[in-house]
């Protein structure tokens, strides 16, 4: 059975234990990785998988990461956050990266809603608030970082990183 718990990772108590743990693109909410990884570690079973999802520090991830700083002076985890805390406590853990492309086209489109959208999901910030040289920074931004294919649409390389382990008895 699958069950979504809404609720943030400190503040979430469970006296059962679970097969699966799925943190798809949630570090980077986390305080602090050695209690966030105690606490879900504590929640898994024995046998048990845990699944997370965590993006590459790219020129893509680099905008939400000062957003953030700046905005609620949070600074956002990314991969090499994890793998150095992987490392630092000999944690085994599997690791793919997933390559992507993100089409960021709509953008620059001036009417466009779902640019409007994406600008704003990418920055992690309302864009609506940004003065018109704000946005122009940013559009700039991703236009020196994109590339544009034949066909006109522009692209953005866009990482994460997947870990998964298994706790043992």
């Amino acid at each position: 059975r699958f069950k979504i718990h809404p609720v943030k990772l400190e503040k979430f108590e469970s006296s059962q234990s679970f097969d699966i743990i799925l943190s798809i693109h949630s570090f980077y909410s986390f305080s602090e990785i050695e209690s966030s990884f105690q606490k879900v570690y504590k929640l898994l079973e024995s046998e048990g998988i845990v699944i997370i999802v965590i993006a590459v520090k790219t020129e893509l991830r680099e905008i939400p990461y000062y957003v953030n700083q700046r905005l609620y002076q949070i600074s956002m985890l990314f991969s090499d956050d994890l793998d150095r805390f992987f490392s630092e406590h000999n944690i085994s853990v599997h690791q793919e990266i997933i390559e992507s492309l993100l089409n960021i086209t709509k953008c620059f489109q001036k009417d466009s809603q779902l640019g409007k959208n994406l600008l704003d999901f990418i920055v992690g910030a309302n864009t609506t608030y940004f003065s018109p040289s704000q946005l122009q920074v940013l559009l700039d931004y991703l236009s020196s970082n994109s590339q544009k294919l034949e066909g006109g649409e522009i692209m953005i390389p866009n990482s994460a990183s997947l870990y998964y382990f298994q706790k043992k008895n």
